[in-house]
């Protein structure tokens, strides 16, 4: 199923997650690829829970790393892992709750992941866009249930 010729797999971001008017999608590719996607009824549902609890300014890196969590673990890709600069300043704590969330997930992390610019030329992005916009179906569709398990740390996530 990978493609073991190219040992980067980028991963970039269509419409971030706290743009609740849209959907949010992450791409993985590296020859072959994987799509999640959560819709915005989904996002708005999950920002009124933070909000809720008193803890609004993480929910959108909370999200995405939970997001990030769910693909890698279906996904499953080694070597280096290269995430889009969606949230600079936030990396660290994106890096470290994804460890913890893959590692309640019962992934163990084989992957180097490095937060770099992905471009719009790349294969991820143009990726991310289509299934955005409906021009191509996701792989996974998560809702905020599945997502708040990742991020409370239940290891069983739905469907997934």
């Amino acid at each position: 199923m990978i493609n073991r010729k190219s040992k980067k797999y980028q991963i970039d971001q269509s419409g971030k997650v706290e743009q609740t008017e849209r959907h949010t999608v992450l791409a993985c590719t590296n020859g072959n690829s994987m799509t999640i996607l959560l819709k915005k009824t989904e996002k708005r549902k999950l920002q009124r829970l933070f909000k809720t609890v008193g803890i609004s300014k993480l929910f959108p890196y909370l999200t995405f790393t939970a997001l990030l969590a769910i693909q890698i673990k279906v996904f499953k890709p080694k070597y280096k892992l290269i995430i889009d600069r969606e949230y600079l300043g936030h990396e660290s704590l994106i890096e470290d709750k994804l460890k913890a969330y893959l590692e309640d997930l019962g992934v163990k992390q084989t992957v180097h992941i490095e937060f770099s610019h992905v471009g719009k030329l790349s294969a991820a992005h143009n990726l991310a866009y289509l299934v955005a916009i409906g021009r191509k179906k996701p792989d996974i569709t998560v809702g905020a249930q599945e997502v708040m398990k990742v991020i409370l740390g239940t290891k069983k996530i739905g469907t997934v």
